[in-house]
C-alpha cells in the first residue's frame, strides 16, 4: 500500500493564516478601533479657538483639530508628531509642553475633517486656555482623552502586530505543507512504481510471455508461431539441422562427429623426361647439319 500523502493540512492552515485570519485582524481591528473613536469624540463639543477647559493636576488632553469639510467617514494612524500645533496656557500663565509620545492620527467624520493636535499633561488643577490658529477643536479630557490616546491606538496598533505574526506563520505553514508534499509524492511513486520492470522491458525468468503470446526457448513459442532448436520448427517452416527435406523420407539423424575422413590418393610427380630429348637443333651455318646452303649464281 503506497504511504498516505503528507502536507495538505499544513498548506491549507498557512493559506488560511496568510489570507483570511491576517487581513481579517487587521482590517478588524481597524474597524473597532476607528468606531470606538469616532463614537468618543462625537460627543465631545467644538471648543473654539482661544477656548478653555478646566483639567484637575496631572490630568490628559487630547486636542483634535477641526482641519475643514470632509465626506465620508474614515480614521487613520499616522507615525510621528501630530501635524496641527497647538497652545496651551495655565491659569498662571505658563506654557504646557505637548507630549512626545502624543498620538497622530487623522479622523473624518460628520462632514468634518480633524487632525491630531497633540496630547498635553497638567501640572496643577485649574483653568487652561487652548489655541491651535484660527481652527477650532474638540478638547478629549479624562476617560475621553484616555479612549482615544491609549484604548483606541492600542487596538489599531494591536490589530497590526497580531495580524503580522499570523501571516509569518501561515507563510512557515504553507512551505512545511509544500515540502511534505513533495516528498510524499516521491514515496508514493517509490512505492507504486519501484517494483515493477521498466517501461518497454520483459518479465523475470518463469513470468508471463511476452506481448503477442509468444513464447521462449525451451520447447516455448517464439514469435510468428515459429519454434525453436530441440525438435521445434524455426522461422518461416523451415527443418531443423538433422531433419530431411523430403517429408516422405524418415529423419535420418545427425551424423556422427570424430571420425575423419581418409585421405585423399593424390598422384606422386612424373618421371623425368629421357636423356636428349628434347634437345635445341644446332643453329645454321655450324656444320654440323647435313644439307649444303645454297650458292648464288
Amino acid at each position: 500500500m503506497p504511504p498516505k500523502r503528507r502536507g495538505v493540512l499544513p498548506l491549507i492552515l498557512g493559506l488560511i493564516c496568510m489570507f483570511v485570519l491576517a487581513p481579517g485582524i487587521f482590517f478588524g481591528g481597524v474597524a473597532y478601533g476607528s468606531k470606538g473613536l469616532l463614537n468618543t469624540v462625537r460627543e465631545v463639543p467644538t471648543t473654539p479657538p482661544g477656548g478653555t477647559v478646566e483639567l484637575g493636576a496631572n490630568s490628559t488632553m487630547v486636542i483634535m483639530v477641526d482641519v475643514g469639510a470632509a465626506t465620508g467617514t474614515s480614521f487613520e494612524s499616522q507615525t510621528g508628531q501630530p501635524s496641527q500645533a497647538c497652545v496651551v496656557l495655565g491659569s498662571d500663565g505658563a506654557t504646557i509642553g505637548m507630549e512626545a509620545s502624543g498620538p497622530a492620527f487623522r479622523a473624518a467624520f460628520d462632514g468634518r475633517q480633524y487632525e491630531s493636535g497633540g496630547s498635553y499633561t497638567s501640572s496643577t488643577a485649574g483653568t487652561y486656555t487652548v489655541t491651535c490658529g484660527s481652527n477650532p477643536a474638540k478638547l478629549l479630557t479624562g476617560d475621553t482623552a484616555a479612549k482615544v490616546g491609549g484604548k483606541t491606538i492600542g487596538v489599531i496598533v494591536g490589530a497590526f502586530i497580531i495580524a503580522t505574526l499570523f501571516g509569518l506563520l501561515g507563510v512557515v505553514l504553507t512551505i512545511v505543507g509544500i515540502v511534505k508534499m513533495v516528498r510524499s509524492g516521491r514515496e508514493r511513486r517509490e512505492a507504486v512504481y519501484g517494483g515493477q520492470p521498466p517501461y518497454g522491458g520483459q518479465p523475470p525468468y518463469g513470468g508471463q510471455p511476452p506481448f503477442g503470446g509468444q513464447q521462449t526457448y525451451g520447447g516455448q513459442q517464439t514469435y510468428g508461431g515459429q519454434q525453436t532448436y530441440g525438435g521445434q520448427q524455426t522461422y518461416g517452416g523451415q527443418p531443423s539441422y538433422g531433419q530431411s527435406s523430403d517429408a516422405s523420407q524418415p529423419y535420418a539423424g545427425p551424423p556422427t562427429y570424430g571420425t575423419p575422413p581418409p585421405p585423399a590418393n593424390y598422384p606422386t610427380a612424373p618421371p623425368p623426361p629421357p636423356s636428349g630429348y628434347g634437345t635445341p637443333p644446332p643453329p645454321p651455318g655450324s656444320g654440323s647439319g647435313t644439307g649444303t646452303p645454297p650458292t648464288s649464281g
